[in-house]
């Protein structure tokens, strides 16, 4: 069915616990030919994060456990902050504690709800109620619903 698609869209849930699921599995491997083809990626919350090296693994999260877990490192030197103006209001200090753990060469994308980052992998058109921003060398740069942005993602060879 991957053959025929035109469209992969992945839903919420644990980021996690969806690498986990998809890590070395058949299917996953006819997703990644396909988008290598050109078929169109679409996510939302874990959808969208359990692409990046680390994830988060919001079962660890709920039980005060350090949350971070290898994501399906589709997706290298980034690392996706979904819910970015929520984060804090669940759990205070989120953000800072997120920006903390990021290596020197990655970029931090966050993307409020109810927004969403639609692109080639390269250029970036910001829709929805709120932004999207991007921490990149010690520097935010934010951008509103309508505002564009350049930022190409690095994806993992083999």
């Amino acid at each position: 069915m991957v053959g025929d698609a035109s469209l992969a869209f992945f839903s919420g849930g644990n980021p996690f616990a969806l690498a986990e699921t998809l890590r070395g599995s058949r299917w996953w491997s006819q997703v990644v030919q396909r988008l290598d083809d050109g078929m169109a990626f679409a996510g939302c919350s874990a959808g969208v994060s359990f692409l990046n090296e680390i994830t988060v693994d919001t079962a660890a999260m709920s039980l005060g456990n350090d949350p971070w877990r290898p994501g399906l490192g589709y997706l290298t030197d980034i690392r996706f902050g979904l819910h970015w103006d929520m984060v804090d209001t669940w759990f205070p200090g989120a953000t800072s504690f997120i920006e903390g753990s990021l290596r020197p060469d990655e970029v931090l994308v966050g993307i409020d709800e109810a927004t969403a980052m639609v692109g080639d992998g390269t250029e970036w058109w910001v829709a929805g109620r709120a932004g999207v921003h991007v921490l990149r060398d010690d520097s935010w740069s934010h951008h509103a619903s309508g505002g564009t942005f350049t930022l190409a993602l690095s994806v993992a060879s083999g």
